[in-house]
């Protein structure tokens, strides 16, 4: 019985050093706000409502999500004096994402997100000879 209880106010305490923790992370930033948390969310309910997705769909998509935000906001960080650079490891970041949506959406899904594909132009004819 003293095992639980010892266990349990471990537990306890873990749980309140985590949350001064958390705290003390947003107590950092200015207005309290965690961007991060609030561009996945708004990101995630905006590919619900376009693509239908599932709970679990919900689910995963934010944390792919979040971690997609986060990522982004240290790559745009680390490499604000050099925009090459900052543009190739947002294109990687964004291959990555996409391969990470292709296994949770459905193919349908995948193609609603990413949107009508571009028509190539219609090619000359030159037949004639000119041209």
């Amino acid at each position: 019985m003293k095992a639980l209880f010892f266990t349990l106010l471990f537990l306890g305490s873990l749980s309140l050093v985590a949350q001064a923790q958390k705290q003390e992370h947003h107590a950092e930033r200015p207005d309290g706000i965690d961007r991060t948390a609030v561009q996945a969310e708004a990101l995630t309910r905006q590919m619900t409502e376009q693509l239908h997705l599932n709970e679990g769909q919900i689910v995963r998509l934010y944390k792919v999500n979040s971690i997609k935000v986060a990522q982004a906001d240290e790559i745009e960080w680390q490499h604000h004096e050099n925009p090459m650079r900052m543009q190739q490891a947002l294109s990687e970041l964004q291959s990555h994402y996409d391969a990470e949506c292709s296994r949770i959406l459905t193919p349908t899904q995948l193609s609603l997100m990413r949107g009508p594909q571009p028509t190539p132009a219609p090619q000359p004819d030159t037949e004639g000879g000119l041209g």
